[in-house]
């Protein structure tokens, strides 16, 4: 059964908290027992480092577009996706409204699975590259496929995938967040110009979605941000899966926040980027109760569309 399937076995990792990309697997069951590889022939190309990926070229870090895996996954052996055909899932929403924890939220629970999962991040996403990613593999080819990506694009067809997820939060925190870490000037005048592009493009991302994550549910570990990930894997996962959405909590939880560069696997940036992390330097400026409103009403028209 799914749910047998899925059910956590005894983890090695700690009670708590298994090991990023341990499968939940029955009782008894070992990812030995598959013989099919994480990385099949046709992605090696796309596997960041390896010999048929563009050797000479060095890693872009938090620019590269290759499949980054963590070293433990990638000699493991993997499932197939059930019935020979992965979910395509996006994961889409603009800086600073909790798009890194929607990405490593869905790539953790479909590792749950023991299926092959390809996660990457996209600055411009299009059809071919959804294509040259798995998009139509199916049969032992086949992979759960996860992006991330933050910006609006037209050259790709919503309808060709499984789920499209959708992060937002209320536009005074992006604002305080954006200010937070140096991404703007301080001043409703630079301010405003900003956030009404920011507000166009999410307004387009969420005439399409399939469901909208609210930032203020997942900032922290929470009753809410289990309801959110529960919600999550009903939309990617059978009907009756069985997931210890605790586990993914404290797997999202512990995920190390890096020190210099953007983290490859997981996408988390340095601690000074980060909201887990302390600032290394005073913000550049901060926003105001009276700011806030001033800057609600001259973008009101643009928020009652989105």
């Amino acid at each position: 059964m799914v749910g047998e399937f899925l059910r956590r076995r005894k983890p090695e990792a700690s009670a708590n908290h298994p090991a990023e990309g341990a499968a939940l697997l029955p009782d008894g069951a070992s990812s030995a027992d598959d013989d099919s590889k994480m990385v099949p022939v046709w992605a090696e190309p796309l596997l960041c480092g390896s010999k048929a990926a563009h050797p000479q070229r060095p890693c872009l870090g938090g620019e590269c577009e290759l499949l980054h895996l963590p070293a433990s996954c990638v000699a493991r052996a993997c499932r197939v996706p059930r019935g020979g055909r992965g979910m395509v899932v996006v994961c889409a929403g603009p800086e600073r409204s909790g798009s890194t924890w929607l990405f490593n939220a869905v790539r953790l629970i479909l590792q749950a699975t023991g299926e092959r999962v390809h996660s990457y991040w996209i600055q411009h996403l299009t059809q071919s590259v959804l294509v040259k990613r798995g998009l139509c593999r199916t049969g032992p080819d086949a992979a759960h496929v996860v992006v991330k990506t933050h910006h609006w694009s037209s050259e790709w067809d919503p309808a060709s995938v499984d789920v499209i997820f959708l992060t937002e939060r209320d536009i005074a925190g992006v604002v305080r967040s954006y200010l937070r870490v140096g991404w703007l000037s301080p001043g409703l005048d630079h301010i405003v110009p900003v956030m009404e592009q920011y507000v166009a493009e999410h307004a387009k991302w969420k005439a399409i979605c399939t469901q909208v994550v609210p930032f203020e549910a997942i900032s922290n570990p929470s009753a809410a941000e289990r309801e959110q990930l529960a919600a999550l894997g009903r939309r990617i996962l059978p009907e009756g899966a069985v997931v210890d959405y605790d586990a993914i909590s404290g797997q999202v939880a512990a995920l190390p926040v890096p020190t210099h560069h953007m983290d490859v696997v997981s996408k988390l940036w340095p601690a000074h980027l980060s909201s887990r992390g302390p600032l290394t330097r005073e913000p550049v400026g901060k926003l105001s109760e009276a700011e806030a409103v001033e800057l609600k009403q001259r973008l009101a028209p643009l928020l009652v569309q989105s």
